[in-house]
C-alpha cells in the first residue's frame, strides 16, 4: 500500500482591486457622491465596497456629503457610523402642500 497525499483544496482569492490613494481624482469623488446619493443606508465599508476605493477615500466622500447635506446621520458610536439620505423633495412637497 503506498502513502497517497491528501490533495489540499485550493482556497479561492480574491481579485485585487485597485484602491485609490489617500488624493483620489475629482472623478472618483464624483462616482462616490452619485453612488451615496442612492444609498439608503450608508456606512463607510458600504461606499468602499461599492465604489472599489479605500476606507479612508470612502470617509472623506461621507464628510463630503455630510457637509453638503446629502445625508443625515442616524448612528454615530466609536465603532460604527450610519448615515441614511436626506428627502429634500419631501420637505418641498410639504411645502407646496401648506400654501
Amino acid at each position: 500500500m503506498s502513502a497517497v497525499k491528501k490533495a489540499w483544496t485550493k482556497s479561492n482569492k480574491k481579485e485585487k482591486i485597485y484602491q485609490a490613494t489617500l488624493f483620489p481624482e475629482q472623478k472618483d469623488f464624483d462616482a462616490a457622491l452619485t453612488a451615496i446619493s442612492t444609498m439608503k443606508i450608508c456606512t463607510p465599508a458600504i461606499v468602499a465596497d461599492r465604489c472599489k476605493v479605500g476606507l479612508s477615500v470612502a470617509k472623506k466622500c461621507i464628510a463630503i456629503a455630510l457637509s453638503k447635506g446629502m445625508i443625515a446621520p442616524v448612528s454615530i458610536s466609536q465603532s460604527v457610523r450610519v448615515y441614511t439620505t436626506t428627502t429634500k423633495k419631501e420637505d418641498k412637497v410639504d411645502d407646496k402642500k401648506k400654501k
